[in-house]
């Protein structure tokens, strides 16, 4: 269990003891996230998490279809 602050709250979360060190890592990159996209904070943590997330699933699917275009291209040759 981690206990971390993200703009100015601490949360709790649960995970296993091993995971304890790479999850603050994500804590970390997550309000990293949140700080690049709006540094004004009049924007309610929910917008930012909710503006980060998208952020996060479209850098995803881009690199999804990175991937699947370079096995494409590896399998034509």
């Amino acid at each position: 269990m981690v206990n971390d602050k993200i703009l100015n709250q601490y949360h709790t979360i649960n995970c296993e003891k091993d995971q304890e060190e790479h999850l603050h890592f994500l804590v970390e990159k997550l309000e990293n996230r949140m700080r690049s996209i709006s540094s004004n904070p009049n924007i309610p943590t929910y917008n930012l998490l909710l503006m980060a997330a998208l952020s996060m699933e479209d850098e995803l699917h881009n690199s999804d279809n990175k991937l699947s275009d370079s096995l494409q291209e590896n399998a034509a040759s």
